[in-house]
């Protein structure tokens, strides 16, 4: 091999272990501003700040409180559709004037 290719094979060889190592150092120090900040809790900013306290205790302002199994007695607004059979174990008052078959 003449003189000139050995000489730039050694300082090929020496250019790359010199950017391996800034790479390594910038995957070194990179790593450790991503850990110290997930450490400090910068990563949850955003989360904080996204959330809003709702105005109203629930289920005021919030939602319909749902039909349960509760013994009292409840209303719903708007129409109920039941699919499958609807069973009244003691009574089922439908109100005069009522179209049953639409």
């Amino acid at each position: 091999m003449k003189l000139w290719k050995k000489k730039n094979l050694l300082i090929l060889k020496k250019k790359m272990k010199q950017s391996r190592r800034k790479f390594l150092k910038f995957l070194l120090v990179g790593s450790g501003i991503l850990a110290i900040g997930k450490i400090l809790g910068f990563d949850r900013i955003a989360e904080v700040n996204a959330w809003a306290e709702p105005g109203q205790s629930p289920p005021s302002g919030n939602v319909d409180t749902p039909l349960n199994v509760g013994s009292t007695n409840q209303t719903k607004q708007g129409n109920l559709t039941v699919q499958g059979t609807l069973k009244a174990t003691n009574r089922l008052n439908i109100p005069v004037g009522t179209d049953l078959f639409d």
